[in-house]
């Protein structure tokens, strides 16, 4: 049904108001002709029906017509350069299947976001010519940017082109912010391979030592696919081998596991076994003996 009401409780009054208005019509005292009573009875009616209607916040749904899509692209350093001009190819095909009433336009995005075309009826082959950081992703400026851009009439889409790495803002709070503006929000992922980065987030040690204490660094490590690792710790440029024991640690499970061992030399570094990991955080303990 394409109505829809406000205040639908208000609609309660017609059940008061009509018999009011019939009543107070037959037991009118006026002497008119028949034809003049039932016109009076029907303006009347009219009358009362249009206020009570406009109580309850009458709306008439209309559907709007046509679609307004925002490509969203990731221009940042994850996606590979073969990639990237997948993406924009597919932006090509994608817009020359649409409709002659729709708009599509493109929007790229990195570290910062910027439009480079906007919402019109024809999407060329041409080059992406915004400029934007691709050191980072940042998945909810685009979004953003694209809500706010869009034309006032018309439905409205994004359709994200990324690998989803983002390390900067809030994708998920910005469609959820986009939302009950009548933005949706559709993925095409990239499928980008990764080649087995490993990173070292935290290093933990502590603040103060005395002399002949045995102490514990702590090594927080992250890898995006599971893979075998090996973690060194340097003391004043100088590395002594250390006695270590090696041990898989299964990468999948969260309970972080832990690996013990000494150095026997004054200075030296810490050699911890091999770990495997892909989205946990691993907890690698190094003790070890720095003071004679």
């Amino acid at each position: 049904m394409n109505f829809q009401f406000a205040n639908p409780a208000w609609l309660f009054l017609l059940l008061l108001a009509v018999p009011w208005t019939v009543w107070l019509t037959l037991k009118s005292d006026v002497q008119i002709s028949a034809w003049r009573r039932w016109t009076a009875l029907v303006v009347r009616m009219v009358v009362v029906l249009a206020l009570i209607l406009a109580i309850a916040g009458l709306q008439w749904k209309r559907p709007q017509e046509g679609m307004n899509v925002f490509f969203l692209l990731d221009r940042s350093d994850s996606i590979p350069p073969e990639q990237q001009e997948a993406a924009r190819l597919y932006v090509s095909k994608a817009s020359a299947q649409k409709k002659p009433i729709d708009k599509a336009g493109v929007l790229a995005f990195g570290t910062d976001a910027a439009i480079d075309t906007s919402p019109n009826e024809k999407v060329g082959d041409q080059k992406i010519q915004a400029v934007v950081g691709s050191e980072r992703t940042d998945v909810a400026s685009a979004i953003r940017l694209g809500t706010a851009a869009f034309p006032e009439t018309g439905q409205k889409r994004l359709v994200l082109l990324s690998d989803g790495n983002e390390n900067v803002g809030d994708a998920f709070a910005a469609v959820l912010a986009a939302r009950p503006l009548g933005v949706t929000v559709d993925v095409v992922p990239l499928g980008v391979a990764r080649g087995g980065d490993v990173s070292v987030q935290r290093l933990s040690l502590p603040g103060n030592i005395k002399k002949g204490q045995t102490f514990e660094v702590k090594i927080f490590a992250q890898a995006d696919q599971a893979q075998r690792a090996t973690v060194r710790l340097f003391l004043s440029f100088t590395a002594t081998r250390c006695r270590s024991r090696r041990r898989a640690i299964p990468c999948r499970r969260t309970i972080a596991r832990s690996i013990s061992q000494r150095c026997a030399a004054t200075r030296g570094c810490c050699s911890c076994p091999p770990s495997r990991q892909k989205t946990s955080r691993w907890l690698i303990p190094c003790v070890r003996r720095t003071w004679p």
